[in-house]
């Protein structure tokens, strides 16, 4: 595992390690855990209900607010299984993000299209070609693992945990 670059107060005061990529700085990783979930607006309401107990009231909704408008005017499936809704929005520090691996999938947004691993990231406004890096690593990191791995790799949320890092790092 790789060095963290510095150690400081993440937004809900808590001392953690700031990982650089390419000048990106990934704050927390957090993973959705609990019962399967049967559609995609659950998912993104699962996780938007993480947000509301990490960031002050006003900044979670302006995140959540923009994640549904995201998804309403284009879904946020890529392939593989991969969804990535997102939302880059003031007053946050860091790019932070939420995964979760849903055995099955469930319907993004059609029956066609299921997502297994959805991530969601949320980042500052100003992070425009660092979102753009981001995606790029996911997607790269996506199409090197062999669909019969998915299961073993991702289902043990430490071990995603671990390949996210190293993946955006």
């Amino acid at each position: 595992e790789r060095e963290p670059q510095a150690r400081e107060r993440n937004l809900w005061g808590q001392e953690h390690r700031n990982y650089m990529a390419d000048e990106i700085i990934i704050g927390d990783i957090h993973l959705l855990k609990g019962r399967p979930y049967a559609s995609r607006e659950e998912v993104l309401i699962a996780m938007t209900e993480i947000l509301a107990g990490k960031l002050d009231i006003r900044t979670a909704r302006r995140v959540a607010d923009s994640m549904w408008d995201r998804e309403e005017s284009m879904p946020t499936y890529l392939e593989n299984g991969l969804a990535v809704p997102h939302a880059r929005v003031s007053g946050l520090q860091n790019l932070l993000l939420i995964a979760a691996w849903i055995p099955g999938g469930v319907p993004w947004p059609g029956e066609y299209q299921r997502a297994e691993l959805v991530i969601f990231l949320y980042l500052p406004e100003r992070f425009v070609s660092e979102y753009l890096k981001v995606m790029r690593k996911l997607l790269l990191w996506m199409k090197d693992i062999p669909e019969a791995e998915k299961k073993a790799r991702w289902s043990d949320g430490n071990y995603l945990k671990s390949e996210l890092t190293k993946a955006l790092s």
